[in-house]
């Protein structure tokens, strides 16, 4: 809890480096690419300090990766995007402890756990206004809801937190509560369980 608190109470200072986590499933890469990338690609920058770190499969589509990389190399982006590869375990949680949002615009995940993973460390998220994530995700209280692969608006959440850090500190907040009212994943287990029990007993 209190790396929580220190972590929220940071988000204050516009001093320094705004992070962002992309997460990506299932060698989404294709996707991620054109997160990734495509602002600076295309002639656009942030005008803030930034760090983008991808986490996904390095090996689905290795050529791709490696063009991606290339461009990151050409355009000499290497301090301000990081292609992490796949993380799971302490190495996930550290990224999420040390980034300010969570970004998965392309996901179709039915149960939003990766979402609620990322609020358990207190990050606002960005995800698809498709799938089970806007079951919970009210959009301007702890994230926001954009169309599938709209990057545009991916940009425009990120400039608009990065500049109204108040915004941050009580988005980031309201994630962290959201995640707290949620059901755990073993209640849900449980439930889950007496459910299919009750089922067997009353076919019996």
């Amino acid at each position: 809890m209190f790396k929580i608190q220190n972590k929220i109470g940071s988000t204050t200072s516009v001093t320094g480096c705004f992070s962002h986590l992309y997460l990506g499933y299932y060698g989404l890469f294709r996707d991620s690419y054109f997160v990734l990338p495509r602002p600076l690609v295309v002639g656009q920058s942030y005008d803030f300090p930034h760090h983008i770190t991808v986490v996904d499969s390095l090996t689905m589509d290795a050529r791709y990766v490696r063009e991606v990389k290339r461009l990151i190399a050409q355009r000499k982006l290497g301090r301000q995007i990081e292609i992490a590869g796949p993380e799971d375990g302490n190495e996930l949680a550290n990224r999420f402890l040390q980034s300010h949002i969570f970004v998965m615009p392309h996901s179709h995940e039915g149960f939003g756990m990766a979402y609620l993973e990322a609020m358990t460390f207190a990050m606002p998220v960005v995800g698809s206004s498709h799938g089970a994530v806007k079951e919970f995700v009210k959009p301007g209280h702890n994230g926001f809801l954009i169309e599938i692969d709209d990057f545009e608006s991916v940009n425009t959440c990120i400039h608009s937190l990065h500049h109204d850090r108040q915004r941050l500190l009580e988005m980031s907040w309201a994630a962290f509560e959201t995640f707290k009212k949620r059901p755990q994943w073993r209640d849900t287990m449980e439930s889950v369980h007496g459910f299919l029990s009750a089922l067997a007993e009353s076919a019996s």
